[in-house]
């Protein structure tokens, strides 16, 4: 009598897990200790807890009334070992199996996150552990559940940010005037910062300074009167840049002060 009880027993229990919602299932196991986030650049994997997401900066956007925080995707890339100027697409996966592709200009966006909070408490279940969340988007287009990042690489691009933004590949910048300076690891090739920002039409007596930034986040800024100075390199020794130095780097007074540039951001004086 009491194995054909466990018998049944197991026969519910069983009966009650198929009859489960896939997605709730999945969620749940995504909740757990082991839960990791992986990102695939290039072939290559990293995988990234919950805890080290939260350990990158945040930022907080507003959907549909709630105030969501997380951490740039564009961050978590660089972590992974892209170069955010050869973004061109990332391909997002949920739990569940639900794929969507986000192209380059929104991926690389700083209010693009990867959301783990809403309105201060931990996402729910079959919400995260983290979600995608940007600003003027769909619903739909907003993943639950992400749990793969698949990144394509393509043609380096480097993003003027003045009035808007322009973009500006290798071979574009390869064409302009260029300088050789000789540093202690060698002679780099480039163009000059100021010569980059003529060719774009930009009126240098408006500008008050111009930060140069890397893939990484970080940037440097140079004031006008040193705009002729900096070198976006793109050559070492006659050959490409090593590859910690990424396609373009930014040389000043025959230092390296920013690898693998990602954008110029442009200040103006005050009228």
């Amino acid at each position: 009598m009491m194995k054909m009880k466990r018998r049944a027993g197991l026969a519910l229990m069983l009966i009650l897990a198929l009859l489960l919602p896939a997605q709730g299932r999945i969620a749940g196991a995504s909740l757990g200790a082991e839960w990791a986030l992986t990102v695939t650049v290039d072939g290559a994997e990293a995988r990234f807890t919950l805890e080290e997401i939260k350990a990158l900066p945040a930022r907080e956007i507003e959907f549909h009334g709630r105030i969501y925080r997380g951490a740039p995707l564009r961050a978590l890339l660089a972590q992974a070992g892209a170069e955010i100027g050869r973004l061109e697409a990332v391909e997002a996966i949920a739990a569940d199996g639900y794929r969507l592709e986000y192209e380059r200009r929104l991926a690389k966006s700083f209010d693009f996150i990867l959301a783990y909070e809403a309105d201060g408490a931990p996402l729910p279940q079959g919400e995260g552990p983290v979600r995608i969340v940007f600003p003027g988007g769909r619903s739909a287009q907003m993943m639950k559940m992400v749990e793969r990042l698949i990144v394509r690489l393509g043609e380096w691009r480097l993003t003027l940010v003045a009035e808007g933004e322009r973009e500006f590949t290798l071979s574009e910048l390869m064409r302009l005037p260029a300088r050789e300076v000789q540093a202690d690891s060698g002679v780099y090739k480039g163009v000059p910062l100021e010569a980059f920002l003529l060719e774009a039409g930009i009126d240098l007596g408006a500008v008050q300074t111009a930060s140069v930034m890397a893939s990484a986040g970080y940037s440097v800024d140079y004031s006008r009167e040193l705009l002729p100075e900096p070198l976006l390199a793109y050559e070492l020794d006659g050959g490409p840049l090593p590859a910690e130095l990424g396609t373009v780097a930014c040389l000043f007074r025959g230092e390296v002060q920013v690898q693998a540039v990602e954008r110029v951001i442009l200040a103006f004086k005050a009228e």
